[in-house]
């Protein structure tokens, strides 16, 4: 056997490393759990959005994400969808993601964004958010080509 002398410090730094460990082990436990049962509900988040909806400026884009609280049905890829006709989807081939536009001349203040899959014991689950059209960022002030000096005394 090993004679691992360990300092107060060391011996309590590495007794709440072995209960992050086992606190990760017990999240992992639960994942797998959650992962085998089907779908119930289904989570809209915005990618960089700080998991929250931010929204998209007009004219411009932003990435949303699907998530699922369990197993969908093999081969059936979630589908997005908006009542916006200002509004481009383009979903990621696994449909878990999806990459949204807004036209240069939405009026509307929000739009609505939907994702739905099927869980794997044939359920349907949809989320759905409202998303903020945001105004578009001006451009930049012209740069200074030329500059006047006027005596004033």
């Amino acid at each position: 056997m090993f004679d691992l002398r360990l300092s107060d410090h060391d011996r309590k730094e590495l007794h709440e490393a072995v209960g992050f460990l086992r606190e990760i082990a017990s999240l992992l436990r639960q994942l797998v759990i959650e992962e085998s049962r089907p779908a119930t509900r289904a989570f809209i988040e915005q990618l960089g959005g700080l998991f929250m909806i931010t929204g998209v400026q007009v004219g411009g884009t932003g990435k949303f994400q699907a998530t699922f609280n369990g197993a969908l049905q093999a081969g059936a890829i979630p589908q997005w969808r908006t009542g916006d006709a200002s509004v481009t989807l383009t979903p990621a081939t696994d449909g878990l993601t999806c990459e949204v536009a807004v036209g240069a001349g939405e009026t509307l203040p929000s739009f609505g964004l939907t994702v739905s899959g099927v869980a794997s014991d044939g359920n349907p689950v949809t989320a759905t958010v409202s998303v903020p059209v945001l105004p578009a960022t001006p451009p930049p002030p012209a740069p200074a080509t030329s500059v006047t000096i006027d005596q004033i005394a």
